[in-house]
């Protein structure tokens, strides 16, 4: 019983896994935008669930076919200002009322391309920190199990990078088409090779210097 305990656990982790890695990935994303001047965003996650700026809202029906979707919009205080003027507009020219909410002018290439990159590398600076913490303070019970967990998060930096180059979704089955975080560093100036070659290599690098810490850590509890 013990053992079909533990295996129904493994099971259930999975999916519970993947949704905290989604949410890291589009709060990644959100942080990524809130660093640029004047431009604000909507994160929202499957099946329609707002994570920012007012999280647990639902939006119905979900139209993408990725596992979280934003869209940009001027930020709180552009807008105030901006309403005011066109406001004022309206009262002496008559002119229609405009919605300064929505953004009108495209973020530049680089800004695009440091919130593309920045959903995974989210996930992949907590799974660096983990590794480290692991391979420098080798942590024991509870805090041992979660650095594993959370050093096993480079997985979304690798699949995101590596399955749209070979034309399947970000989760095989599920998710966009999207080489997202090589992308990013393409749109930042980095030739496309270097950034394929490091995105897809260092998680790998990552996941297998996890490997005999895991084990270790199965054999003893």
């Amino acid at each position: 019983m013990s053992r079909i305990q533990t295996l129904l656990s493994r099971v259930l982790l999975v999916p519970v896994f993947i949704f905290v890695s989604v949410l890291i990935h589009e709060y990644g994303h959100v942080l990524a935008v809130k660093c640029i001047p004047q431009v604000d965003v909507q994160a929202f996650i499957w099946p329609g669930i707002e994570l920012y700026p007012k999280p647990g809202q639902i939006h119905l029906p979900w139209s993408s076919d990725g596992l979280g979707y934003m869209r940009y919009i001027q930020n709180e205080s552009a807008f105030k200002q901006q309403d005011y003027a066109f406001n004022l507009m309206q009262d002496w020219q008559g002119l229609a009322i405009w919605n300064p909410r929505i953004m009108q002018e495209p973020l530049s290439q680089a800004q695009h391309g440091w919130v593309m990159f920045c959903g995974s590398a989210a996930n992949l600076l907590i799974a660096t920190i983990c590794l480290l913490v692991l391979c420098l303070f080798k942590p024991h019970r509870v805090v041992r199990k979660l650095s594993i967990l959370g050093a096993m998060l480079a997985y979304d930096m690798l699949l995101y990078s590596l399955l749209p180059l070979l034309g399947l979704r970000h989760l095989v089955f599920w998710g966009g088409y999207t080489a997202e975080p090589v992308q990013g560093l393409i749109l930042l100036g980095v030739p496309e090779q270097i950034a394929s070659l490091s995105l897809i290599g260092l998680p790998i690098i990552m996941l297998t210097a996890l490997l005999p810490i895991a084990r270790r850590a199965s054999r003893y509890p």
